[in-house]
């Protein structure tokens, strides 16, 4: 879909072990030089092609560890140690790298509405945290003055229980004041009786005519 460019840096030392390989096998490091240029290529291509423009552009770092990969495998019978491979300088199309900035524009307008989207719901849920906070608070200061009402209630019906007890008491002793003074009463009459002492009476006519009776004679 798109010719793409790049500038490919691999760092390399020579592998003292075969170092005599250079002079012996490859004449010279040019031939060595010049294998890793087309190799260099070969694995860009290889590598590059088996992605999309677009997953090229977010996942660059993940292609240059494969050519490093490929480059290890490509130059494994040269007598030299890669240490490092870099790629650098990306390079496509002007209409692409508009795309790729309209693309991350976007993109981060979308970030910034699902962070806003998410500092609106962690809002949110802490309105309704205050909220069932609030309830809770009010339904155990409901319940504390239910409680208090209730054993207000109780306080209120113990004295009153306590007055009536009292009150049932008073009234008890007083009968039995009274009681007592009729039978002192009594003993005194007891005590004055001589034997002969006969009670005075009226009684009443069915019409209501009073009868008067002789007195009893003492």
């Amino acid at each position: 879909m798109q010719t793409v460019g790049s500038t490919v840096a691999v760092r390399y030392v020579y592998d003292e072990h075969r170092i005599m390989d250079i002079v012996t096998r490859y004449l010279n490091d040019s031939v060595i030089q010049s294998a890793m240029r087309d190799n260099v290529k070969a694995s860009l291509k290889e590598t590059v092609g088996q992605y999309s423009i677009y997953d090229l552009v977010e996942k660059q770092n993940e292609v240059t560890g494969r050519v490093a990969e490929a480059m290890l495998t490509r130059m494994a019978d040269y007598p030299i140690d890669i240490s490092q491979t870099t790629i650098t300088n990306w390079d496509w199309s002007d209409d692409f790298d508009k795309q790729i900035k309209e693309t991350a524009n976007r993109a981060q307008e979308v970030k910034k509405a699902e962070q806003d989207l998410k500092l609106a719901e962690q809002q949110a849920q802490k309105q309704v945290k205050e909220a069932e906070a609030k309830k809770a608070a009010i339904e155990q200061e409901a319940e504390a003055a239910l409680i208090k009402a209730q054993k207000e209630a109780q306080a209120k019906k113990v004295e009153a229980d306590a007055l009536a007890y009292y009150n049932a008491k008073v009234a008890q002793n007083y009968q039995v004041e009274i009681r007592l003074k009729e039978l002192e009463i009594e003993l005194e009459r007891a005590k004055k009786w001589d034997g002969r002492q006969v009670p005075n009476y009226v009684p009443i006519t069915a019409a209501g005519t009073i009868v008067d009776l002789p007195a009893a004679k003492k």
